[in-house]
C-alpha cells in the first residue's frame, strides 16, 4: 500500500498522494506566500502572522521545508515589488531583514533561492549610489589571482566568469576557381583564380572561464588563457546583457570585451556608480 506524501496515511495501491490533501497543500502554501507579501507591503503584527502560518501549516500538511519555500515565495515578490524602481531603500531593506528574523522560514532556503544575494547586491548599489562603499557580506572561497590596489576595495567575485573579445575577420565573397580555354592546339590558357570581393566578418572568441572580481576601480579576470584588468576611468561605454556585460575602453585599437556567465545588470551598477564617485 502507498502512502500519502502529505498526511503519512495509506493512500491505497501504487498512489503517493490524496487528491483532498495535496489541494489542501496547494491552498496552504499559497495562503502563506499571499500573507507574507501583504504583511511585508501593507504592515502588520509579524507575531499574528507567524502564528497563523504555523497554524494554516499544520491544516495544509506542510512540512518545514514547504513553508519556508512559501515564505521565500512572498519575500521574492516583495523584492520584485521593492525593485521595480530599480532600487532598495534602507527602509525596505530593514523590513525584508525583519520578516526573515521574525517568520518560521529556514535561511538555507533563501540562499539556495537567491533571494539573500538579491537583497545584499540590491543594499550594495544603493550604498556605492550614495557615495559610501561597504563592508562585503557576501564571503568567497576562491583563492584570488589578483593584486589589488591599496586604495581599492573588492566589492564582488564570480568564480566562474566567461571572456570574450569581439573582433574581426576578412573574407572573400564571390570566389571562382578559374576556367582552362583551349586556344590552339596544346596550347591551352588557364584564366586565374579571383578570391572575390573582401567583406569583414564579425568575430567573438573567448579566453575560457575563470575568476572575475569586481572592485571599486577595476575589473579584474583571471583564467588560464587570458589575465587582465579593466580601469573604470578608461571606459567610454559599457552595454548590459541579462547575463553578461560588454565594456569598451578608449583607444582606436581597444575591442569590446565581454564578461559572460555574470548579473549584467548588477555589475553595470558597480562600474557606473564607482566611476562617478
Amino acid at each position: 500500500m502507498g502512502q500519502c506524501i502529505y498526511c503519512n496515511e495509506s493512500a491505497g495501491w501504487f498512489r503517493k498522494r490524496h487528491k483532498a490533501c495535496e489541494l489542501l497543500h496547494k491552498e496552504a502554501t499559497s495562503d502563506i506566500a499571499t500573507w507574507t507579501l501583504q504583511t511585508g507591503t501593507n504592515g502588520g503584527s509579524l507575531r499574528e502572522l507567524a502564528a497563523k502560518i504555523t497554524t494554516r501549516g499544520q491544516e495544509g500538511h506542510v512540512n518545514d521545508r514547504a513553508r519556508s519555500t512559501a515564505i521565500a515565495s512572498g519575500l521574492a515578490h516583495l523584492l520584485n515589488h521593492y525593485l521595480e524602481d530599480h532600487a532598495l531603500s534602507a527602509e525596505e531593506e530593514a523590513n525584508v531583514e525583519r520578516l526573515v528574523s521574525e517568520l518560521p522560514v529556514d535561511r538555507k532556503i533563501l540562499e539556495e533561492l537567491g533571494l539573500v544575494e538579491q537583497v545584499v547586491k540590491a543594499s550594495l548599489v544603493r550604498s556605492l549610489h550614495e557615495g559610501t562603499v561597504p563592508e562585503p557580506k557576501m564571503k568567497w572561497d576562491a583563492n584570488l589571482p589578483f593584486l589589488f590596489q591599496k586604495s581599492e576595495k573588492l566589492l564582488w567575485v564570480y568564480p566562474k566568469a566567461e571572456y570574450l573579445e569581439r573582433g574581426t575577420r576578412t573574407e572573400y565573397r564571390g570566389r571562382s576557381q578559374g576556367v582552362s580555354i583551349r586556344i590552339v592546339k596544346g596550347v591551352y590558357y588557364r584564366t586565374g583564380a579571383f578570391r572575390g570581393n573582401p567583406v569583414e566578418v564579425e568575430t567573438l572568441k573567448s579566453f575560457g572561464t575563470g575568476v572575475l572580481a569586481i572592485t571599486t576601480k577595476h575589473l579584474y579576470f583571471g583564467s588560464e588563457q587570458k589575465s587582465l584588468k579593466v580601469p573604470y576611468g578608461k571606459l567610454v561605454s559599457i552595454n548590459t546583457y541579462s547575463d553578461a556585460v560588454q565594456v569598451q575602453k578608449d583607444g582606436v585599437s581597444s575591442k569590446p570585451q565581454i564578461f559572460k556567465g555574470i548579473d549584467g545588470w548588477f555589475v553595470a551598477n558597480i562600474v557606473s556608480n564607482c566611476t562617478e564617485n
